[in-house]
């Protein structure tokens, strides 16, 4: 994690939309100096972490956890799918591996599926 000093998370805060806690613990005197985390930085498509009480977990966006509870749920509670695995990793290579949204098992067969939630114009 990036030691930030005050001034700098304010920046950071007028940016991104600090919360009030944030800024009070900048304007107190003798805080801690603030700390940024991973979900401080703002995402390429301004996505938003989501809860989802079906799953209990937290869906990287708001249209992921959607698709997941009226597409894949669904259709798991049907018997259509089985094996539902949210952020699965996929072994490519001897060295190499990627993390998929989702993985199931459809007629005997793994399926990796990625989200897309907009066109990326390419």
């Amino acid at each position: 994690m990036a030691r930030l000093t005050a001034n700098d998370a304010r920046e950071a805060g007028r940016r991104q939309g600090a919360t009030a806690s944030v800024e009070a613990q900048l304007t107190e005197p003798g805080a801690a100096p603030y700390i940024a985390t991973p979900k401080d930085i703002d995402s390429k498509y301004h996505n938003r972490r989501t809860w989802s009480p079906i799953f209990h977990r937290h869906f990287d966006s708001a249209a992921e956890m959607r698709f997941a509870e009226t597409v894949l749920h669904p259709r798991r509670v049907a018997g259509e799918i089985s094996d539902l695995k949210c952020q699965a990793r996929v072994d490519l290579l001897n060295c190499m591996h990627m993390i998929v949204d989702f993985s199931y098992t459809e007629g005997g067969r793994t399926v990796w599926h990625e989200f897309k939630g907009q066109p990326t114009g390419r």
